[in-house]
């Protein structure tokens, strides 16, 4: 149908309506036909949007608490799952781990990589601290979903090293020391072994002389 083309007794044309939605739900219009003649009912639209692919992403954690670790050691690992919750592909572009902590293992596949909805995979974290005290981090995970950055808390507390120079307790020493105590064993044990040499020549020197004395 063409607008102010006369339509003759007995003739037709014909009119396309598309519905192009410009979001999601149910919508409504209604369409008028305006002419010299009769008025035609209006004619009543419906039609329901639907929403095209939604990614969404999540993580299992929000904060990592590491227990006391020493330092020069590593602690064990703390795992995060990562889950595309939505109804689209999640692509997940980078991760970056600040402060002593470290990606230890994953079983996600190497960066970039994607998550189909309703996948998942894990990786795990490790506490590595490199002085004494606490120790603050950040584990972030970067993806094409909103939002578009996801960060995990991270922390942990460093512990002295084991002091192995002077333990106390018993120690092998050179013997040179007068504060050794292998010296004073090694004393003790000379001074018990003259004193049953001793012992044993006063218990045989009576008998000795008497022998002598039934002889002459």
């Amino acid at each position: 149908c063409s607008l102010a083309t006369p339509l003759f007794d007995g003739a037709s044309c014909t009119v396309d309506i598309r519905f192009a939605p410009g979001s999601a739900g149910p919508k409504t219009a209604s369409v008028q036909v305006a002419s010299t003649g009769n008025f035609p009912p209006v004619l009543t639209l419906t039609g329901v949007g639907l929403s095209g692919p939604n990614p969404s992403f999540a993580v299992s954690e929000t904060a990592l608490a590491f227990a006391q670790t020493r330092v020069g050691s590593e602690s064990l690992p703390a795992t995060v799952r990562l889950t595309s919750s939505g109804t689209g592909v999640v692509t997940v572009t980078a991760m970056t781990v600040t402060g002593p902590y470290a990606v230890s293992s994953t079983t996600c596949p190497a960066l970039p990589f994607m998550l189909a909805a309703g996948n998942e995979c894990t990786i795990a974290v490790s506490f590595k601290p490199n002085d004494e005290g606490t120790s603050a981090g950040t584990l972030r995970i970067t993806t094409d979903a909103a939002p578009a950055t996801r960060d995990i808390a991270l922390s942990g507390s460093g512990e002295a090293q084991a002091d192995v120079t002077d333990g106390g307790g018993c120690t092998i020493g050179d013997g040179t020391s007068p504060l050794d105590p292998t010296l004073w064993l090694t004393v003790l044990a000379a001074l018990a072994w003259l004193w049953r040499r001793e012992r044993g020549r006063h218990r045989r020197a009576p008998q000795v002389r008497g022998r002598r004395e039934g002889t002459l």
